[in-house]
């Protein structure tokens, strides 16, 4: 019985990872040492593995690495210890991933890759960007599912500084999430309203019942999504809102049910 065999597939399977490293792509062959390293997990090229991983991370961007490939396996590969320095390079690899499938509109993965940085790594450099890119990949979601369109709010008035205020009342039985996507993201929830309705068809006005929220918000350009926290028959509603420096809005929200 020849004892070495074993030992010459392991190194051959490794020398031809480091042969095909110029042309493959770099996740690829991140993927390929991952591979090696679950198949033969005491090999003593462990360390030899983990070198080559640590220099793909040095050469390549997380922007380069991130693909249809490597996204999915990030705590795969990160298990294997091929990810050098996790606590900075795994946030920016999803972050990364996140524009990716955004890119190529896949938004619900892109989703939640960006709230895998603000859950898994919410001091990480990446997490100001993932939350205003988890407020800007919900409004489009919503566009792209038909929402309904939110009117400008009414200006009421002085904010009393130099920041924006508006004061949103719930004319719906619903929980509402609301998302601001501009240049200051905002995430909230409103409380429902006990005695108002689901709408079939959009209302007319806006009945003056219902829990109201206020909301400070840096003067700017917002895009705005209105919808049912807990119930996807309901139809979202966007819209775009300009914010002017130290001025106060009002705006009431209702919600309309989606045909069945």
């Amino acid at each position: 019985m020849d004892k070495a065999a074993p030992y010459r597939a392991e190194c051959q399977a490794f020398l031809e990872i480091e042969a095909q490293q110029a042309i493959a792509a770099p996740s690829a062959t991140l993927l390929s040492y991952s591979s090696f390293l679950t198949q033969y997990p005491d090999t003593a090229l462990n360390t030899l593995a983990k070198q080559q991983s640590s220099t793909l991370f040095q050469q390549h961007q997380p922007e380069k690495l991130a693909d249809a490939a490597l996204c999915p396996k990030i705590a795969a590969v990160s298990s294997m210890g091929l990810v050098p320095t996790p606590e900075t390079q795994i946030p920016a690899l999803h972050y990364a991933c996140g524009n990716a499938y955004v890119a190529q509109k896949d938004l619900g993965t892109a989703l939640t890759h960006y709230n895998t940085v603000l859950t898994e790594h919410p001091n990480a450099a990446e997490a100001k960007d993932a939350e205003a890119a988890i407020a800007r990949t919900l409004v489009d979601q919503a566009n792209e599912t038909g929402a309904g369109k939110i009117p400008p709010p009414r200006a009421v008035g002085s904010s009393g500084n130099r920041s924006s205020v508006v004061k949103i009342r719930n004319n719906s039985p619903k929980v509402l999430r609301i998302v601001f996507s501009g240049p200051e993201p905002q995430f909230a929830e409103l409380p429902p309203c006990a005695d108002c309705q689901v709408y079939t068809a959009p209302a007319s006005s806006c009945p003056e019942k219902g829990a109201e929220g206020t909301y400070t918000l840096k003067p700017g350009r917002y895009s705005v999504l209105v919808r049912a926290a807990d119930d996807s028959s309901v139809t979202p509603f966007t819209g775009d809102w300009s914010m002017q420096q130290g001025k106060a809005y009002s705006s009431c929200f209702y919600l309309v049910r989606r045909p069945r």
